[in-house]
């Protein structure tokens, strides 16, 4: 299971870092009441490697916001969502909103956080 779907669930807020084992597709759904109303939520994680540039797209489809997560202690791990993540889907998903996630704030030295580069 993807790192980013161990944090949605709950228990995975309180363990210790497990090891992560890459696949193409990895999903989860629940339902949660919003407002009175039952939404479903579903998180695709999607594999980044070269080898999937062909596949990842179809999975954009019913796609109602993109999560983009990076880690605020990487700088070329932002630089990715720049350089790959958003043109991708502004080119396979164009007007679906797409939500940024800065990831590992607890760490000791923040090298993201105070960079001048913004997406288009």
């Amino acid at each position: 299971m993807s790192k980013l779907l161990q944090l949605v669930e709950m228990e995975a807020l309180y363990k210790e870092e497990q090891d992560y084992i890459p696949t193409v597709f990895d999903n989860f759904s629940a339902n949660l009441v919003v407002e009175g109303t039952t939404v479903n939520l579903g998180l695709w994680d999607t594999a980044g490697q070269e080898d999937y540039n062909r596949l990842r797209p179809l999975s954009y489809r019913a796609a109602d916001v993109f999560v983009l997560a990076f880690s605020l202690l990487s700088r070329a791990s932002y630089e990715n969502i720049l350089k790959k993540w958003i043109p991708e889907l502004q080119h396979f998903a164009p007007g679906i909103p797409v939500v940024l996630v800065g990831t590992k704030l607890d760490g000791s030295e923040l090298s993201v956080a105070n960079s001048s580069s913004k997406p288009d």
